[in-house]
């Protein structure tokens, strides 16, 4: 999308590429699963676009949550390299937050009450991606996470 905005796009929080975004993201995962796709979809989206997004499609199938974290300073190690090697970040408004650098930013991972599993991924996959891949498959009524 930012190539199809042209040169000159500058990323800042909720601007106008990334909020239409959004509402392009939850229409593609919902028509997959309209037509009966396991769906899975990745984003670093806050709560709030989380819940709005999925509030509409949660019928249409067995929602599961895969919450990945690692510490502050660890995603900043991560962030710039990322910054500076790759074009697709400039979509987003890095920059910006590593000039927040010392500031825990006001984050709000998603929390919808549904399966839900947490995952460090500081080094590598805790728990394992065959534990991911059990806890994605286990059967809707089973809660354990």
């Amino acid at each position: 999308m930012v190539h199809a905005f042209g040169p000159g796009f500058q990323p800042a929080v909720s601007d106008p590429l990334t909020v239409r975004t959004y509402g392009l993201f939850f229409e593609t995962v919902g028509l997959l699963l309209r037509g009966g796709v396991t769906v899975v979809a990745e984003a670093a989206f806050q709560h709030r676009i989380w819940e709005q997004g999925l509030t509409p499609l949660r019928g249409l199938s067995d929602l599961r949550v895969v919450r990945c974290s690692v510490p502050l300073d660890l995603l900043r190690e991560r962030q710039r390299p990322r910054l500076a090697d790759l074009p697709t970040r400039a979509a987003h408004a890095d920059l910006a937050l590593l000039l927040e650098q010392g500031e825990e930013p006001g984050w709000d991972a998603i929390h919808l009450d549904v399966p839900t599993l947490d995952v460090d991924s500081s080094d590598g996959y805790e728990p394992t991606l065959d534990e991911i891949a059990d806890f994605a498959a286990r059967p809707l009524g089973d809660r354990r996470s």
